[in-house]
């Protein structure tokens, strides 16, 4: 279903490029089409879907997991050495780590951390433009 929602929005992405195109007309489908669900618009692309169904294939074998983490990573990085996303190696230690068992319950704290520190880093790269 993702797949075939992704056509409308590769179709009519280039009703722009329509001559003498009604300027409410694109503006009402551009609309529409932000709220159709696309496989091609996913935060973070296309390798994020491929990485989460890869994930769900080897969900009992975490050392899989850990490869094509790493192999995902080196693709992302030689396909666009100017992003961070090839960072995305570093959980690959947590992963190895993780015991199976729950953690201590303290979900709050992330509920506030995670905020937090994107804020932080938000900040401190403000000042180093």
């Amino acid at each position: 279903m993702p797949i075939l929602s992704s056509i409308p929005v590769v179709v009519l992405a280039g009703i722009n490029e329509i001559p003498h195109a009604n300027p409410l007309v694109v503006q009402i489908v551009t609309s529409i089409l932000s709220l159709v669900p696309s496989i091609i618009m996913v935060e973070d692309g296309f390798v994020m879907v491929i990485l989460g169904l890869l994930f769900y294939i080897f969900h009992t074998n975490r050392m899989a997991q850990i490869i094509v983490l790493a192999v995902i990573s080196v693709i992302a990085h030689l396909f666009d050495p100017t992003t961070v996303q090839w960072m995305m190696i570093f959980a690959v230690i947590p992963m190895y780590f993780y015991n199976g068992e729950r953690g201590s319950g303290n979900k709050n704290f992330f509920y506030i951390f995670y905020p937090a520190h994107i804020y932080l880093l938000w900040i401190l790269a403000s000042f180093f433009r």
